[in-house]
């Protein structure tokens, strides 16, 4: 896989990370999608820093509208539950029983969905501190981070995670390394992949060679295989044998001739 720099990319690049009103391009989103396959930079760290962390954020604030979506489907089901209680009270002591019934359950369940959802909002109150923590954490690169690939394959494959939680984990581990990669140079880019291509072109030679030897080489024959079925031939292959009275025959000519 070849590294992808253009003037052109970088110049968009330094633009956006300019710009106040931000936005993502196709362009832009290339950049991010061959470091993920490559895991090399070329681009000013400064602007590329501006690009990547943008793309965090905002892939961020997708899990935590999700996040704020459930807890707010929860508290409506609770609200739900606790308006269904108040049902018309019966003449009959059968149906004040059941009735008082179902408030104790209603009443029950209440009590557990807002004990969730006080659990699902220090869930969140706690994610969002590792956001914040990573994100300052991230700033703080003088250059790119030695799991820049890594994090630009989350960039890229988001979607494969169903959780904010485990999301911002595989995030969050991703900026905890203090090594760093500089990015190359254009220069450096060329003879990266002049090199890349060289090394291409031996693998597919050396492919190539190999097929022609496998095509132009005689079928061997397995020895041991051949030997086998001969043993076995012979072991199981049987020869007529002479009768008893054939052998006493020519006993008795042998006799009458020496007489």
């Amino acid at each position: 896989m070849s590294v992808i720099y253009t003037e052109d990319l970088r110049k968009q690049l330094e633009e956006f990370a300019k710009s106040e009103n931000k936005v993502v391009t196709p362009e832009l989103m290339s950049i991010i999608e061959n470091v993920a396959k490559t895991g090399v930079t070329c681009y000013p760290w400064v602007h590329l820093k501006e690009l990547v962390y943008f793309k965090l954020s905002q892939i961020f604030d997708i899990f935590e509208s999700n996040c704020n979506t459930d807890i707010g489907s929860l508290s409506n089901t609770s609200s739900n539950n606790s308006s269904g209680t108040s049902s018309p009270n019966s003449n009959t002591d059968q149906k004040k029983t059941s009735l008082l019934s179902t408030q104790l359950i209603n009443s029950q369940e209440m009590k557990d969905d807002e004990m969730l959802k006080i659990k699902n909002q220090l869930n969140q109150s706690g994610l969002i501190r590792i956001k914040n923590q990573f994100q300052n954490h991230f700033k703080e690169y003088k250059e790119p981070p030695f799991t820049i690939q890594r994090l630009c394959e989350l960039i890229v494959d988001y979607k494969i995670y169903t959780s904010f939680s485990k999301y911002l984990c595989a995030v969050e581990k991703m900026g905890t390394v203090t090594s760093t990669l500089p990015p190359l140079t254009p220069s450096e880019v060329i003879e990266y992949n002049n090199n890349q291509q060289q090394q291409s072109r031996m693998i597919g030679t050396e492919n190539n060679q190999q097929q022609q030897q496998q095509s132009s080489s005689p079928p061997t024959i397995d020895i041991n295989k051949h030997i086998d079925s001969q043993t076995s031939f012979i072991a199981t292959t049987t020869f007529p044998m002479k009768s008893s009275s054939s052998q006493n025959d020519e006993e008795m000519k042998d006799i009458d001739e020496e007489l």
